[in-house]
């Protein structure tokens, strides 16, 4: 599945880059968003793929214009429900400056779940989530923004519906600014933690047959902390710059 899902992103990004290589007036709707100028109907613009570099840059815009942009491209069918960020536990405690008490109630649910022979046993279990959201809440907004910028930034998302044919170009800046003022955290009955309607945390889950630790390994791949976006709902956040059909 996972290798499927990484084909099946790489051929999203070829898609992105190649018809905003294709559009001009897109290519000019870019550049006067971002930058205030207006280009003239001459400009060109190439796209290239750079996703297998790591980070959150899937595709790199270069203009004749002389302005280069990052894009994060997110690919989905349906409604969508997208991977953002994926960390060991100790990575994200350390990533996101979680206190040691959080970590460590974070590992022993983790661990607990993983044990359990019902699979809808909830990772975070109602009389451990007045603590978690606690724990979480002065982090929602930054684990947002680094599930979308990483640490390279991009100025553009992509929200790219095969279903629909359809890629819309955002500003980040845009809808970053409009998640920061929903956050609203819980826990849900399932023990799933959300940030707001548009992103949640939980357990990776899944049988990490590649990994060769046991299930109630910290290390095993299924232990891994999992941030998810839904993907359809931000499209409603911002108005895109533009949007293809192909």
């Amino acid at each position: 599945m996972m290798n499927r899902n990484a084909h099946e992103g790489t051929k999203g990004e070829q898609i992105v880059a190649l018809e905003i290589k294709n559009n001009s007036k897109a290519a000019r709707a870019i550049v006067q968003a971002l930058t205030g100028e207006i280009p003239d109907g001459n400009l060109q613009a190439k796209a290239e793929i750079v996703g297998h570099l790591g980070g959150k840059t899937d595709v790199l815009i270069e203009t004749s214009s002389g302005h280069k942009f990052k894009v994060s491209v997110k690919s989905y069918r349906g409604t969508g429900f997208n991977q953002v960020t994926r960390l060991s536990i100790d990575a994200f405690a350390k990533q996101f400056s979680l206190p040691g008490r959080i970590t460590t109630l974070l590992k022993e649910l983790t661990l607990k779940k993983a044990g359990s022979p019902n699979r809808r046993h909830p990772w975070i279990s109602k009389n451990h989530a007045s603590r978690i959201i606690a724990g979480f809440k002065p982090k929602a907004l930054a684990i947002i923004q680094f599930s979308l910028l990483g640490h390279d930034c991009p100025e553009l998302l992509v929200l790219h519906n095969w279903n629909r044919r359809e890629i819309r170009i955002y500003n980040m800046t845009e809808v970053l600014e409009q998640l920061k003022q929903l956050i609203d955290i819980k826990v849900t009955p399932q023990g799933v933690l959300k940030l707001n309607e548009y992103f949640s945390i939980q357990k990776k889950g899944g049988n990490g047959k590649y990994i060769g630790y046991p299930k109630n390994d910290l290390r095993h791949g299924g232990n891994n902390i999992q941030v998810k976006m839904k993907t359809e709902k931000i499209s409603a956040l911002a108005t895109p710059i533009s949007t293809l059909i192909y």
